[in-house]
């Protein structure tokens, strides 16, 4: 057992491992068509070809559709008028039932003209829904076509790299430190110096998402500039001094307590359009009017510099760095990439982040990048 009980001798398949290894190839391609489907009408939507994107999305409908097929060994379609029939005669009716069960889907793409809030509201479902067929589909290569050629890559690709890497790290540790000895080798793990808080450290080489947040909400407000305004943490030692952590409380004006919460861009780890992107505040606090919502996160910078912040946000924003005021636009809008530039200083080491997004109607979300 371990790193090094390793058989590196590739194994011979028979003739349904071999057929398994065929069939775990195309489901492979068919994930793979979904995600450049799914990025595509992303990327659509977020610079308004709506129409390009529907058009997309038919297609997309047909592509997860197979896809079930394929799991389930069923001959597959061409068409979106076949989606209903063809996975209505397949053993996993749950996931099939996600698709032709939800009439918003079947409704939206038949339109000829739809709206960005609707076409949004359409990519979020195609994002949920691809999430848990991929599940699926990864599953059943996992488990239902498994070979002894997967054990074979796992020793290849993972397990030899490892050893490797741990024989060296020995070698080096005996000719550098003198150490006879080596009981253990570990990672530490990196964390800020505050506990419970995310951090981002980054030599900003190249332009990023800041994808992990500590979030607070709903605070109800109604939808104005007084709200954006309105300093609502004053107890917690206001909104330019406050440093949250994961379970700090809040009481709201009615006596609710609310808590800060870890949150994180999309769950779609495959998916290269929401992950690291889009912070949707609505998944999680739901889309209901009237509210603000508060975001922190924390960048560590090697050097002293300027940076500009790209910035989309629906609704209102407002941003503090270090507790300094840097950016206030108040404003309804739907939610897009770098549609606000921002200019900041970053200190040498760590640098807190602070958002505060108000709600008006609709979605709720925000992107928040840093660019050379």
């Amino acid at each position: 057992m371990g790193v090094f009980n390793l058989n590196l001798k590739k194994p011979q398949l028979n003739e349904q491992e071999l057929a398994n290894e065929d069939k775990k190839a195309e489901i492979k391609k068919q994930i793979d068509s979904c995600n450049n489907r799914l990025n595509s009408i992303i990327t659509l939507e977020e610079t308004d070809k709506i129409d390009d994107a529907l058009i997309i999305s038919k297609k997309f409908v047909v592509d997860m559709a197979n896809l079930l097929l394929m799991i389930s060994e069923k001959e597959r379609i061409t068409d979106i008028s076949q989606v209903k029939e063809a996975l209505g005669n397949i053993p996993d009716t749950d996931l099939a039932a996600q698709i032709t069960g939800n009439e918003f889907i079947f409704e939206a793409i038949e339109k000829d003209i739809i709206d960005d809030k609707e076409m949004r509201k359409l990519s979020d479902v195609f994002n949920d829904l691809f999430s848990n067929i991929e599940e699926k589909a990864i599953k059943t290569m996992k488990q239902d076509l498994k070979t002894p050629l997967d054990d074979y890559k796992q020793n290849l690709f993972v397990k030899l790299p490892l050893a490797i890497v741990i024989a060296a790290c020995i070698v080096v540790a005996v000719i550098f430190f003198g150490i006879k000895t080596v009981k253990y080798l570990g990672y530490k793990k990196y964390t800020s110096n505050v506990d419970k808080q995310p951090v981002y450290s980054k030599d900003f080489s190249d332009e990023i998402f800041i994808k992990h947040w500590l979030v607070l909400g709903r605070i109800p407000s109604p939808f104005s500039e007084t709200s954006l305004d309105t300093d609502f943490l004053v107890k917690e030692g206001g909104e330019t001094r406050i440093i949250p952590q994961e379970g700090m409380k809040h009481t709201l004006q009615d006596g609710t307590t609310i808590e800060w919460l870890q949150l994180t861009a999309a769950k779609h780890f495959n998916n290269w359009a929401f992950q690291g992107r889009r912070i949707d505040l609505d998944k999680i606090f739901g889309d209901d009017p009237d509210a603000v919502c508060y975001a922190y996160t924390t960048i560590e910078s090697p050097k002293h510099q300027k940076v500009t912040l790209g910035i989309g946000s629906d609704d209102s924003i407002k941003i503090w760095v270090n507790g300094i005021e840097e950016y206030r636009h108040h404003t309804s809008r739907p939610c897009r990439v770098d549609e606000d530039m921002v200019d900041i200083t970053l200190r040498k080491g760590i640098n807190s982040i602070l958002l505060k997004i108000t709600q008006n109607a609709g979605g709720w979300c925000f992107y928040f990048r840093v660019k050379d």
